[in-house]
């Protein structure tokens, strides 16, 4: 370089120069570059992290919903239940008093049929006794009879 000139830079310079310059600028731009990618990947990496967190609350809020739908249709199927099964009890209980009712009846009939027998019994004893007698009546007019009829034939 001279003295006393306008100092302008040789091409050789201005290439040594701009190699500098682009070299600065090649290692800034990459540290940008990682950094941008770093940053993107953070992004991403967050950007997952909030889909994988709504995706957990709705699935959660879904079930929770799904779980007391099903909760409540439990509840009115063992209310059903129960009704049912108290129409079903207090018709075998009516069925049950129905046939105490008749039971008690066929007892007493029973009971009545067992009087009428032990009075028929006690009749047909009674009759059996009187019919002895009338037989010992019969034997004994007979005897009356004969004797008469032998006296008849004896004034004949």
């Amino acid at each position: 370089m001279t003295t006393g000139k306008l100092l302008t830079p040789s091409k050789e310079e201005w290439r040594k120069r701009y190699a500098a310059t682009e070299t600065r600028q090649g290692k800034r731009a990459k540290k940008r570059s990682g950094f941008k990618q770093f940053l993107a990947g953070l992004f991403l990496f967050v950007l997952w992290i909030g889909t994988v967190y709504v995706a957990y609350s709705y699935i959660e809020n879904r079930l929770a919903e799904q779980h007391a739908m099903l909760q409540a249709y439990i509840d009115r199927q063992v209310q059903n239940i129960q009704e049912t099964n108290a129409l079903n009890i207090q018709t075998i209980v009516q069925k049950q008093e129905r046939l105490l009712s008749e039971l008690t009846k066929i007892k007493r009939a029973l009971e009545e049929a067992d009087e009428v027998i032990s009075q028929s019994n006690s009749t047909r004893e009674a009759l059996d006794e009187r019919i002895t007698q009338l037989d010992k009546q019969l034997e004994n007019l007979k005897e009356s009879l004969r004797i008469l009829q032998e006296t008849v034939d004896a004034k004949n």
